[in-house]
């Protein structure tokens, strides 16, 4: 009789085998396969924990009242963005400087610039926000105006977490700065949420306020966990100097323009849930959240490979490496479509099935909706690491330019398609708008840089 087991783990360990040459002989290897696997574990944990806390709060709350509370988040997160006011982006260049030039007694001015700033845009963004809340309250249900009113409270601990975790990045403790926000806020959302609804009357539906109060003390935890690891990181720093006009002018200056890229990057991540609350019922804004992270496990390797790789890319290019440039993109697509190719075979396989398993019964309807945007992130998959190539070699200005014609794209396509298709119109506005931001990003990189980062 033919052994396929044995045949099995012959081809696993000659695999296994040549990981291990190609890790002794290739740097660029070694880097995606040993020297990330930190970043891998934490973006792979935090999917699963995403895919977990939305299965639970989905059968607590039900398909409206998970609904309820996707859109509010969605709308938080963007009200958010102000009052960061760009000192992220800012922190972690100032930072990594004055680290990489071996002057720590610098980098506390720029923390204490960007916390000032936080707090003062964080004041006026919360005032404006409630503000219009409550001018809304006779406009928006019940249940949505008490979850964006308490949901306000988040506008802050997601602000000064952005800035802390920033300042994690520029000393280079890249895993220690992605825990808070992929592993704390989720792990400790779905134990006080769980953990306090058990407790109260297990098998019932709650209220989405409810869960927006648990992800408030959850970020709350977040920023604790984050300051104390800051303030073991920064005991042995100098007291600052006093800062300069000029510096600060300096800083307020940059902190514009990369407010704008990462304010339309999350616009555009926000587009099609916000504009199905507002065109559309609860109900179906449940289940296109619910289907919509079971699809994001298609990217979480393209997120990893980016955060290994970006200052490599930097490196290279600044060096007039390109051979060695080329040859990391290519590996680095590669690496980041075999790690698609799993939950792709997966979904397209047992889509609906997954759906009903994870979800419930009351999700069946959005398994076309979910094909249509795993085919879109398997796209993202496809052209591989190329917007984190655009924006690590100085071409940001053409890298917003391409992501501005797929928020015009994205936000033209939900309005035209949302009302007539729902979820299934949100789905492929979302994927069409992901294909045209890729193939601009990958005609600049061919064109510009004459370099390749896609799959092919």
């Amino acid at each position: 009789m033919f052994n396929f087991s044995w045949l099995s783990l012959k081809a696993l360990n000659k695999i296994i085998a040549l990981i291990k040459n190609k890790t002794k002989s290739d740097f660029y290897f070694r880097l995606l396969f040993t020297g990330g696997v930190g970043t891998l574990i934490v973006k792979a944990i935090h999917a699963i924990l995403m895919l977990l806390s939305a299965a639970m709060f989905a059968r607590m709350l039900g398909t409206a009242g998970y609904g309820v509370y996707s859109f509010s988040l969605a709308v938080i997160t963007i009200c958010s963005i102000p009052a960061q006011a760009g000192a992220p982006q800012v922190v972690v260049r100032e930072t990594a400087k004055a680290n990489r030039a071996d002057i720590p007694r610098e980098i506390p001015s720029v923390w204490k610039w960007a916390n000032r700033n936080v707090l003062l845009f964080t004041t006026i963004t919360i005032f404006f926000t409630s503000l219009a809340i409550i001018a809304l309250k006779d406009i928006i249900s019940p249940a949505r105006f008490t979850t964006l009113l308490f949901g306000v409270s988040l506008i802050p601990l997601i602000a000064f977490i952005n800035v802390k975790a920033a300042a994690l990045r520029g000393l280079s403790s890249v895993v220690l700065a992605q825990l808070p926000d992929s592993i704390i806020r989720p792990l400790s959302l779905l134990l006080i949420f769980t953990g306090g609804t058990f407790l109260a009357s297990y098998g019932r539906t709650f209220p989405p306020v409810y869960l927006m109060l648990a992800h408030t003390l959850a970020a709350a935890a977040s920023l604790t966990f984050i300051f104390l690891i800051l303030k073991v990181k920064v005991s042995h720093f100098s007291p600052s100097p006093p800062l300069l006009r000029k510096t600060r002018d300096s800083w307020n200056k940059a902190a514009l323009p990369l407010a704008f890229i990462s304010a339309f990057m999350l616009v555009n991540k926000q587009t099609d849930l916000i504009l199905l609350g507002l065109l559309r019922d609860d109900h179906e804004v449940g289940v296109y959240k619910a289907v919509f992270q079971i699809a994001f496990l298609v990217i979480f390797g393209l997120q990893a490979v980016n955060q290994i790789i970006k200052p490599y890319l930097a490196t290279l290019y600044y060096e007039n490496r390109k051979a060695e440039l080329q040859r990391l993109l290519t590996l680095s697509s590669r690496t980041i479509f075999l790690l698609a190719t799993p939950p792709v075979l997966a979904i397209f396989f047992y889509g609906p099935a997954i759906i009903t398993t994870v979800f419930g019964s009351g999700f069946a309807t959005g398994s076309e909706a979910l094909y249509i945007l795993v085919f879109g992130q398997l796209i993202n998959a496809y052209f591989g690491p190329i917007d984190t190539l655009l924006n690590m070699t100085g071409y940001e200005k053409e890298s917003l330019k391409a992501l501005s014609l797929a928020i015009l794209c994205n936000l033209s396509l939900n309005f035209l398609l949302i009302p007539s298709f729902g979820i299934q119109g949100a789905a492929a506005a979302t994927t069409i708008s992901l294909f045209i931001w890729n193939l601009s990003l990958w005609y600049v990189a061919r064109t510009k840089l004459k370099l390749k980062a896609s799959f092919f």
